[in-house]
């Protein structure tokens, strides 16, 4: 692909340069989006969250996150791997307003709500019906990654009052802020290691 241009980018064989006199970070997520044939109809998904893009901060990841948003002018989108390698003074990476998440709160008060929650389905759609049972299931749940718990319950609240297209945007945000989490670097390390990862809620 040598010499070939691609919405700006002058390709080459694992090497891209850009003309400085266009937008960064709008062009690298048309250019992404166009080489993955993302906006064609049909096309699948999986191929344009099958990337991973290394950016210096965390401002510059939640820049790029934003950029994909805007070129799939309102499609339905996957956004791939956003891995900011510096910004550790910056604020934590988070959209303003809603999606601001709260801190963890301390294991053991965790464990015995989700265990009260639990009990109080009173064995509906399968939930434990006794203290024991219900507390096994409520440290598996408190084992999973404490943030993407979060989004995932803000989802689920939101899908109740939003459109499709709006909540597949919402979802496409969190991905990208999930992988960009010290949470998503474990999962990964565990799985390449072969252990049991341990979530920590950064």
């Amino acid at each position: 692909m040598t010499g070939q241009r691609e919405r700006g980018l002058r390709v080459r064989p694992n090497l891209a340069t850009m003309a400085p006199n266009i937008p960064f970070l709008d062009s690298l997520a048309a250019w992404w989006l166009h080489r993955t044939g993302a906006l064609q109809l049909g096309t699948s998904q999986a191929a344009v969250a099958d990337g991973m893009f290394i950016v210096p901060t965390r401002r510059a990841a939640r820049g790029l996150s934003a950029a994909f948003l805007r070129q799939a002018e309102g499609r339905p989108l996957l956004l791939p791997r956003i891995l900011p390698l510096g910004g550790i003074d910056e604020t934590p990476l988070s959209l303003s307003g809603g999606l601001d998440l709260p801190p963890a709160v301390p294991p053991q008060m965790r464990l015995s709500v989700l265990t009260r929650f639990i009990l109080a389905m009173g064995g509906r759609n399968g939930a434990p019906a006794d203290a024991d049972r219900a507390w096994a299931l409520a440290e598996e749940m408190a084992a999973k990654p404490p943030q993407v718990l979060r989004m995932t319950k803000r989802l689920l609240m939101a899908a109740r009052k939003m459109e499709l297209a709006e909540l597949l945007d919402l979802s496409a945000l969190f991905q990208g802020m999930a992988h960009n989490t010290a949470d998503h670097i474990e999962a990964v390390t565990a799985m390449l290691e072969k252990r049991s990862p341990s979530f920590r809620g950064g």
